[in-house]
């Protein structure tokens, strides 16, 4: 005669919890968000610090990680980098050259980009460089990163912006539960 333990059944639960609840959990957790493309060139920003002056309070250095990622292959690009010093005029927008720029790719980096600073991407490839931008006054400046590039018809261009906060805090969303919006912030530049 067999006896069956209740243990041995039981001993099978979780296994079948683990075959069945396993799965479900990693089907119902989001993938990580990715901004979309909205073009055949994308451009992501990311801040990776803020660097302030010694000598002068009021001023500092914002280093931020440009990656632009191409979905058409594209020869010579090239960054211009500006900050937004006003509520929307398009004259209040200070622009400066970048500099030399060190970019990096999964493939080398031929001499004659390097020595140009300036890089070809190949369909679906991306390619990553730091700026650092020059920030004056306490205050959540707003950069703007510009990429260009010649692709198959002609010039392809995009633009992101990132807020950096110097000196004051970003400014919070306000909830009410159903709509979440932010607050205008009066002045942008705050003087202790």
């Amino acid at each position: 005669m067999l006896k069956r333990s209740r243990r041995g059944a039981l001993g099978l639960v979780p296994i079948f919890v683990f075959l069945i609840l396993i799965p479900c959990v990693i089907a119902a957790v989001p993938a990580p968000s990715r901004p979309e493309p909205t073009g055949a060139l994308n451009i992501d920003l990311r801040l990776l610090g803020v660097i302030p002056d010694v000598g002068n309070r009021d001023s500092a250095v914002a280093r931020i990680q440009v990656t632009l990622e191409s979905f058409v292959s594209t020869a010579g690009v090239e960054l211009e980098v500006g900050t937004w010093d006003g509520p929307s005029a398009p004259k209040d927008r200070k622009g400066f050259a970048p500099g030399s720029l060190r970019w990096e790719r999964a493939r080398p980096i031929e001499p004659q980009e390097a020595s140009s600073g300036s890089v070809s991407l190949r369909r679906g490839e991306s390619a990553r460089t730091v700026v650092e931008v020059p920030l004056t006054g306490l205050a959540v400046h707003e950069v703007i990163v510009s990429g260009r590039a010649g692709g198959p018809g002609g010039t392809l261009t995009t633009e992101g912006m990132i807020k950096v906060p110097f000196g004051v805090p970003l400014p919070l969303p306000e909830d009410d539960g159903t709509v979440s919006q932010y607050r205008a912030v009066p002045a942008q530049e705050v003087r202790p």
